[in-house]
């Protein structure tokens, strides 16, 4: 099996390596709580680009926008700019399969409330615990689901 390392090319590694080293010297700054919420950083033309998880983050690093340059400068890193910009919130996909068998749980239970009720009541022509036994097979099928 090959590792993650000879999976991908040299540029990749370059950039992963200098993404490294750019959250090494911002971690001498930026405290580690918000550290934690930059996903990647590159430098660009002078830029650096600061990817973080939430426009909260966007307005927190503002603040320390001179700080961050001066550390940037003392490692060696041509910066004079800092673009921030914020990752798409990853959804994930709901499955509906996953959600049903909660409603189907409630469901089962008022089947089984719906037979107690018709087995308290006789209705006429002996239908009653018909229906009773029905709906108990019906609650038993959707807590099976």
């Amino acid at each position: 099996m090959k590792t993650f390392s000879n999976l991908i090319g040299q540029s990749t590694k370059a950039v992963i390596d200098e993404d490294r080293k750019i959250k090494r010297a911002i971690s001498q700054i930026v405290p580690a709580n918000s550290l934690a919420h930059i996903q990647f950083c590159r430098l660009e033309g002078g830029r650096l680009r600061i990817t973080v998880d939430s426009t909260a983050w966007v307005s927190r690093l503002r603040f320390m926008e001179k700080q961050i340059i001066g550390v940037m400068r003392q490692h060696q890193f041509d910066s004079h700019t800092i673009s921030y910009h914020v990752s798409p919130e990853v959804k994930t996909a709901v499955n509906k399969s996953v959600r049903r068998p909660v409603k189907a749980r409630n469901g089962a239970s008022s089947m089984e409330a719906a037979a107690n009720a018709v087995a308290d009541k006789t209705l006429e022509g002996g239908d009653g615990d018909r229906l009773r036994q029905e709906l108990l097979k019906l609650a038993r099928t959707l807590r099976a689901e």
